[in-house]
Parts: structure tokens; C-alpha cells; sequence
């Protein structure tokens, strides 16, 4: 079904709706995105913010409004693919699957390196679905019940053999029976799966949030094994972000974990709370040698610019030299590494 604004999204870059076929248009973006994978959705946050994207994957979503669409033009296209490519993120979130919990994380750190989307919707949808999903996937539910217990063998079963003068009745309740065991077998079957992934998310969310609450009272660094205090500021906010972000047991990570980090930049760092803010390549220059930093991500290099640069990947651009305050170090820092675990657990 066609999306409400799918009209006024055009509009946005002055094309007229009514001159086009939104419908077959619209079918070209679920045929495109029925095989999504993470380069693919990467590839539409890209065209989203008119940026560079992968040659094929951009051939690939014009060819898909080309088959629909005759007339679709091929050259000077970029505003008109931005506005597609913006669509179709917003179609993909709407499948709250593990593509489209890289494609808001992607979309979120679009716009922490200030990326300019061509329709706000994406980035406002993004941050609607990581907090709504991380919600869900918490949710304190109660155990799943089971069917309501059935005997298998009944009374009529058995006045039925008793006054059978014939086999034929008797090979009719015993298959009868065996259809209600084998029934009963596979309801009981379900229901202990079902009870398994409810045991499984359970003790992931409580064993997420025991950790993330020791951490913060902890004061101290699990990786240098000593008091943030001890540490430069900006040193403490990166491994800090690093250190909560490891704890997450499951994605989209919990929305309590921006206050948290809050939490640790007011009490853990309080020495530092009216530090000078810093830019990222002050705080790279900071960073201990002897840190091994988490595993960065060659695809996604431009929107995780801490983990880039920890590496020795200097990258430029306005906002990468763009002076912050610690509490958006630390919050930068820990949401690139979801970013690149997003990545990494997507098809």
C-alpha cells in the first residue's frame, strides 16, 4: 500500500505528483526491497543524504523504477532517487526487522556527522523505531500460556469400541486417537519453544540491565582498570561509550542507555563536567596507544568517525572537526559501535 506522504515527498523537490504513476512507483520500491541486505540498506541512507553510494546498488534501484516506469529518467537524478531511496527507508523500517535496525542506526549517525537528509521523515521515523522497538523487545511480558488442556481419549471414544460389533469403529477411534496425540504432541512442542524464547529475552533484558547499572556505580574503567577520574576526560568518555555499548544484549539498545551515559559524564566524570569541549581528532590525539580500540567497519567508515579515526583513518569534513561536549562524545562513541554490530548481524 502506498505510503500517505508518498505524494508530498515529491512535492518537497518540486516534482508534481500528478503527472506521475505514485502506484507504479510505489511497487517498485517493495520489488526492490523484498532482497534487502546490509550494503542495500546502507546504499539507500547514502541516496537519502545525496551522498556517494555503492555504483551497482544505485544501477540496481533505478533499473527497479525503470521497469515500472518506462519514462523514469536515468541521468541527473539524484534529488528524485534521495527522494526514493528516503521512501524506501521509510517502507523498511516499517518491517521492524534486523535491516531496518541498521538502517535507523545508519540513518541516526547520518545525522550525528550532519549529513543533510532530503526528507526529514527518514531521520524522524529512525528515531521513532529505535525507541519504540528497544521498548518492545523489553517488554516485562508475563510467561506465554498454553492451549487449554484436551483429553485426548473421550468417553464417546470408548462407548464407541465398547459397542462395536465391527473393526471398522475400532481403527476409526484409534486413528482418531492418534491424530489427537500427535496434535497434543506438536501444541506442547510450540508452546515449550515459545516458553524457551520468553526464558532466553528474560534473562537477556536482566542480566542487560543488572550490568549496564553496575557499570555506571562502578566508577572505574573495565579496560584500563582504574577510576575515570584518573583519566583525561575525553579518554574516559570514549571507552566509556565502548564499555556500555558491549554490554547490550540486544538491538536496538535499551533507550535508557543515553541517560545512563549522561548519568556517568555528571557523576563518573564530575572533575571534567565543566571541560572545554573538544573535537574528535583532540580526543583521538588523547587516546592511549595501549587501548585496543573495537573493531571499526571499512563500510561505514564516513559514519563512524571515532572508531575511523581511533584506527588512523583520519576522515574530513566540518563536523568531524567540530568541537563537542562530553556527554555527545560519549553518546557518539557508544552508538557507532551498535551501529557496527547492527551491520554486522544483518542478512
Amino acid at each position: 500500500m502506498t505510503h500517505p506522504l508518498f505524494a508530498d515527498w515529491h512535492r518537497a523537490v518540486t516534482i508534481d505528483p500528478s503527472q506521475i504513476d505514485l502506484n507504479a512507483r510505489w511497487q517498485a520500491i517493495e520489488t526492490f526491497t523484498k532482497q534487502m541486505t546490509a550494503a542495500r540498506a546502507l546504499a539507500l541512507v547514502r541516496l537519502a543524504h545525496e551522498r556517494s553510494a555503492d555504483a551497482a546498488e544505485t544501477q540496481a534501484f533505478a533499473d527497479a523504477f525503470k521497469a515500472q516506469e518506462p519514462a523514469f529518467p536515468m541521468r541527473d537524478n539524484q534529488r528524485l532517487l534521495a527522494v526514493l531511496a528516503a521512501a524506501a527507508g521509510v517502507h523498511l523500517i516499517s518491517r521492524a526487522d534486523r535491516i531496518a535496525v541498521l538502517l535507523a542506526y545508519a540513518t541516526s549517525a547520518a545525522a550525528a556527522v550532519r549529513w543533510n537528509p532530503i526528507l526529514p521523515d527518514l531521520a524522524v521515523e529512525s528515531a521513532r523505531f529505535l525507541l519504540e522497538r528497544s521498548a518492545s523487545i523489553r517488554d516485562r511480558t508475563s510467561p506465554p500460556a498454553g492451549s487449554p488442556a484436551r483429553p485426548i481419549w473421550t468417553k464417546a471414544q470408548t462407548d464407541l469400541i465398547d459397542s462395536a460389533a465391527e473393526l471398522a469403529p475400532v481403527r476409526q477411534a484409534l486413528a482418531e486417537l492418534g491424530q489427537a496425540a500427535d496434535a497434543a504432541l506438536t501444541s506442547a512442542a510450540r508452546h515449550a519453544q515459545a516458553l524457551q524464547s520468553w526464558h532466553v529475552t528474560t534473562l537477556a533484558r536482566l542480566e542487560e540491565d543488572t550490568t549496564m547499572l553496575s557499570w555506571l556505580l562502578s566508577g572505574g574503567s573495565s579496560t584500563l582498570r582504574c577510576a575515570w577520574g584518573d583519566l583525561p576526560p575525553s579518554t574516559a568518555a570514549l571507552i566509556g561509550g565502548w564499555e556500555l555499548a558491549a554490554l547490550v544484549r540486544m538491538l536496538p539498545g535499551p533507550s535508557a542507555a543515553h541517560r545512563l551515559l549522561s548519568q556517568f559524564v555528571t557523576v563518573g566524570l564530575r572533575s571534567a563536567v565543566e571541560h572545554r569541549p573538544v573535537t574528535l581528532q583532540e580526543a583521538v590525539r588523547e587516546f592511549p596507544a595501549t587501548v585496543t580500540a573495537p573493531d571499526m567497519d571499512e563500510a561505514i567508515l564516513d559514519l563512524t568517525p571515532i572508531l575511523a579515526q581511533v584506527h588512523g583513518r583520519p576522515l574530513s569534513g566540518n563536523a568531524h572537526g567540530k568541537a563537542i561536549q562530553l556527554v555527545e562524545l560519549v553518546s557518539q562513541s557508544y552508538s557507532e559501535i551498535l551501529l557496527v554490530r547492527s551491520k554486522r548481524e544483518a542478512p
